[in-house]
C-alpha cells in the first residue's frame, strides 16, 4: 500500500442521520468522462458517500485497493459504483 485517503465520514454520517445537511454528501473519489484510468495500491476509508465512482469512464483499472467503512452507521458507503 502506498497511502490512505480518509474521508472522515463520521462527521457526514452523523449530520445525515440528524437531517442537518443542506446538500448531498459527495463521493470520496469521483472521476468523470475519462479514459485509461489506473487506481492502485491505496486504502480508501470512511467515505461520506460512495467510495469510488468512475462515472462514464473507459478502460478503468483498479488493483490493490482496500476499501474500509464501518458495517453499521455508515450510510451508502458503497465500495465501487461504476
Amino acid at each position: 500500500q502506498n497511502g490512505t485517503i480518509d474521508g472522515q465520514g463520521h462527521v457526514w454520517w452523523r449530520k445525515y442521520r440528524q437531517k442537518l445537511l443542506n446538500h448531498t454528501r459527495g463521493p470520496l473519489i469521483q472521476i468523470m468522462w475519462s479514459t485509461d484510468i489506473r487506481i492502485s495500491n491505496i486504502t480508501l476509508q470512511n467515505s461520506p458517500f460512495w467510495t469510488l465512482h468512475p462515472f462514464d469512464c473507459k478502460n478503468v483499472n483498479i488493483s490493490g485497493v482496500t476499501i474500509l467503512a464501518p458495517v453499521h452507521d455508515a450510510p451508502n458507503t458503497d465500495g465501487i459504483d461504476p
